[in-house]
């Protein structure tokens, strides 16, 4: 049974037998050319449609909902992918069993600390509330504890505690999170002088929907762009970027409800800036997270000048009209990928974080989906991101360098 850390050293695994080999072999060439039509692989070009049929997992709660369509957008600049079926032994997934929605941190020593959505491993322990992973070189993380023992008092008894997001500010660790699942989603906040805690919540909500008139507040995106931190947060009713304090704690100016700036359309969830070569990229998510072998959730990606916008992608459409460049999608091997956090290793290089479902296995037991932990290199194309063939990698060219690792 896998655990939760990586599995450990690949100089020590054992050699697959040869007609193990073969015969996986065999089936990944079945599989492949099944979902080729006309020479052309389905899996870059129609995102979320790919389902082998038969591998879907037992059922288990949802812990979130999403647009099960969501927009079709272009590849841009990117060709269609033929989708990898490689089942080789590489460096994905990094983290189990689940990593969802992964924010990542790194200290001062060098450490990397991944902090994911709350859910029950069934392992037995309960649920994980806002599990916390470590490592040195991003590809080998062990458990290091999680953010809360239990829910804040002020937390909805309904609620889940989801998407959390990740900073170093000063010597302080400060996590926002959201707390879902409710008819008023809210975004919370706890502070530690430690990555792994304990922490202290602020005990109450930094907004709720209500305060500030937005609905579906929950993956809260933090950028600090001066002395004014923004908050970016949406699902599937827009993509809105709301004014905090200096200190983080609440939303800046009078009237909260005047503070939001509307940046992307309705059928995105789980915002991330990147700011490069002068420009500010907005990831989001799309499709449905979490509704096992039928999950389609898609990153897409576009850029401004402007933290605030407009956000157009590569064809110039903005992302307010649904606009955006497809950059990652399902393939036979896996499927679901999304929520995308970007960190940059000691060569320069960018990598994407992000959680994807394996198609042979898309939920967890009886539970929750199997939303595990995956990285794959972005390359720049013309100054807009791309991740390999527009799909996640079972096998990789290459690991982050990190100091020398």
């Amino acid at each position: 049974m896998r655990t939760a850390a990586w599995r450990g050293d690949r100089s020590g695994a054992r050699p697959r037998p040869r007609r193990r080999r073969y015969v996986r072999g065999l089936l990944v060439a079945l599989m492949a050319a099944a979902l080729t039509i006309g020479g052309t692989a389905v899996a870059g070009a129609a995102p979320g449609s790919l389902d082998p049929g038969g591998l879907s997992g037992s059922a288990g709660s949802v812990p979130q909902s999403g647009d099960p369509t969501g927009p079709t957008g272009s590849l841009g600049s990117l060709a269609p992918g033929s989708g990898r079926v490689d089942f080789g032994t590489g460096v994905n997934p990094v983290v189990l069993p689940i990593a969802a929605d992964p924010s990542v941190v790194r200290a001062p020593d060098g450490t990397f600390y991944l902090y994911a959505t709350s859910d029950d491993w069934q392992d037995g322990g309960g649920m994980h509330h806002l599990p916390i992973f470590r490592s040195t070189n991003l590809v080998d993380w062990t458990v290091a504890g999680n953010v809360f023992p239990g829910k804040p008092a002020w937390v909805d008894p309904a609620g889940g505690l989801w998407a959390p997001d990740v900073h170093l500010v000063g010597d302080t660790y400060v996590v926002y999170y959201s707390v879902g699942g409710t008819a008023d989603p809210c975004i919370g906040m706890a502070t530690s002088e430690s990555p792994t805690g304990p922490f202290t919540d602020l005990a109450r909500p930094v907004f709720c929907s209500s305060d500030v008139g937005v609905p579906g507040t929950i993956d809260p995106s933090v950028y600090y762009d001066g002395a004014t931190p923004y908050v970016f947060v949406g699902n599937f009713g827009g993509i809105y970027a709301i004014p905090l304090t200096h200190d983080g704690t609440a939303v800046a100016g009078d009237d909260p409800k005047a503070a939001p700036v509307r940046v992307a359309g309705n059928g995105y969830e789980a915002p991330y800036i990147q700011h490069k070569n002068g420009y500010y990229y907005l990831y989001v998510s799309a499709g449905n997270c979490c509704n096992g072998a039928a999950s389609d959730y898609r990153v897409y990606v576009g850029r401004s000048q402007n933290l605030l916008g407009p956000y157009v992608d590569s064809s110039g459409r903005p992302m307010l009209d649904e606009g955006g460049d497809l950059i990652l999608s399902g393939n036979v091997t896996w499927l679901g990928p999304g929520h995308i956090t970007v960190v940059t290793d000691d060569a320069g290089a960018d990598w994407a974080m992000y959680h994807a479902a394996p198609r042979a296995a898309p939920r967890l037991g009886a539970g929750p989906q199997n939303r595990e932990g995956m990285i794959d290199r972005i390359s720049w194309v013309g100054g807009w991101p791309r991740i390999g063939d527009g799909t996640p990698s079972s096998t990789a060219p290459a690991v982050p360098y990190i100091g020398g690792v």
